[in-house]
């Protein structure tokens, strides 16, 4: 478990009322911001691979559950 893990941990365990999950990933990497319709969207490389990279982990996540 890494150290930013067991520190939720030790948060969930002194609340009764309430569980939090954190999931973070931080990419660095260029990008275009585009606004279209009202809704703001990003592309590029950056994005795409961590998009992808956050499918992987949820596919990963949902068969060992």
């Amino acid at each position: 478990m890494d150290p930013g893990e067991d520190e939720v941990a030790k948060f969930n365990r002194a609340r009764s009322d309430a569980n939090v999950v954190l999931k973070l990933g931080l990419y660095a990497g260029s990008c275009i911001a585009v606004t279209a319709g009202g809704v703001l969207d990003y592309f590029g490389s950056t994005v795409n691979t961590a998009a992808d990279d956050a499918e992987i982990r949820q596919q990963f996540l949902s068969m060992i559950e």
